[in-house]
């Protein structure tokens, strides 16, 4: 069987209602359903979406055959499938049958938070390219693709200014537009803006901030460190100084210069990962001193302590580094020993 060269006539209206739409009216694709083959994309329309928000794009078909259509719509591309839903897009169109048939848009809600906006060198796709096909078919017939609508789908932040105008003049489609222009001409300014504190936090600054951000704390330490590693150290700056001098400032820098944890919870310095002893005490006396606790070798040197990193992979810790943070940190009169032993191996204060 083939049709009639005035069977079918199907075309395709878009009613614009959320989002900027590019005017579009079908032709009237379909005049003779076995002389159309394939039909030629012609003018697109533009939905913009907000990400947890739902978004419709609303159409209108329009049948002007004898004889009832049995009507099947897709859309491929590059948005993807979970996104978007078709209402009313299935079923049979009896002759001068007018349908309405939505096309649902629904971006997650945590779209912006994405990990793959996380990853160096990525970037969210913001744009997405996509053609709503509608088929057709007689009875018995093959199916025959009718009209085709290229879409673009872009997903945006939420239009803010109408959020402070009343409900009524939200809903004009042509305000919104207009106030979008100002929205875009300002938004980059506000959100640079509203994102300038990252600049004068050092742990998210760009490095080419960090000699700034260190001269605004006064921090001029000679010690040639990872930007890492620097960056801790400007942000604890003010703690820094507070306790320079003293077993806690110094454990705090080597903490931060190292990686090393502060083991706060234990009480004994021999089980910590960082631990500093000094030998403030009377030494090995006969009769007064205890193995293990008050005989301590060494105590007859005034202002000395000893320091010990116990650390999983002790070549991996740079002594260098680490010497250069405690003659820096150290009081000046005062001598020190270093051992960097593995963590497994143990030890205590007394050794």
């Amino acid at each position: 069987m083939t049709f009639t060269p005035d069977t079918a006539t199907l075309q395709l209206r878009l009613a614009p209602m959320v989002g900027a739409l590019t005017p579009f009216q079908s032709q009237g694709y379909g005049r003779e359903l076995a002389a159309v083959p394939l039909v030629e994309p012609r003018r697109q329309a533009t939905l913009v979406v907000a990400a947890g928000a739902l978004q419709e794009l609303a159409l209108q078909l329009e049948y002007r055959g004898s004889a009832p259509l049995e009507l099947g719509v897709s859309l491929v591309g590059e948005v993807p499938r979970g996104w978007c839903f078709l209402l009313g897009a299935e079923g049979v169109l009896a002759p001068g049958e007018r349908r309405p048939v939505s096309l649902v848009v629904a971006v997650p809600g945590n779209f912006w938070e994405d990990q793959q906006a996380l990853r160096p060198g990525t970037s969210l796709v913001l744009d997405f390219s996509g053609v709503l096909h509608i088929y057709g078919r007689l009875p018995e017939q093959e199916w025959r693709l009718l009209e085709v609508l290229p879409l673009e789908l872009s997903v945006r932040p939420p239009a803010r200014y109408l959020d402070f105008l009343p409900k009524i003049y939200r809903q004009s489609d042509f305000l919104g537009r207009l106030l979008a222009i100002f929205e875009q001409t300002f938004e980059p300014d506000v959100q640079m803006l509203d994102g300038l504190w990252a600049y004068l936090d050092p742990r998210t600054a760009p490095v080419s901030w960090l000699p700034f951000l260190s001269h605004w704390v006064g921090w001029r330490s000679p010690l040639r460190l990872e930007v890492q590693v620097l960056r801790q150290l400007i942000y604890n700056a003010f703690s820094l100084y507070q306790w320079r001098g003293t077993r806690r400032g110094l454990r705090l820098f080597l903490h931060l210069a190292t990686g090393l944890p502060l083991d706060e919870q234990e009480s004994e310095e021999y089980r910590k990962h960082i631990g500093i002893q000094e030998f403030f005490q009377r030494g090995l006396i006969l009769g007064e001193a205890v193995v293990g606790e008050t005989a301590v070798l060494g105590a007859g040197r005034p202002y000395h302590f000893r320091v010990w990193l116990r650390a999983d992979a002790p070549e991996r810790v740079d002594v260098d580094l680490v010497r250069a943070v405690i003659d820096q940190e150290k009081p000046a009169f005062c001598t020190y020993d270093l051992e960097i032993t593995s963590w497994q191996e143990g030890g205590n204060g007394a050794s």
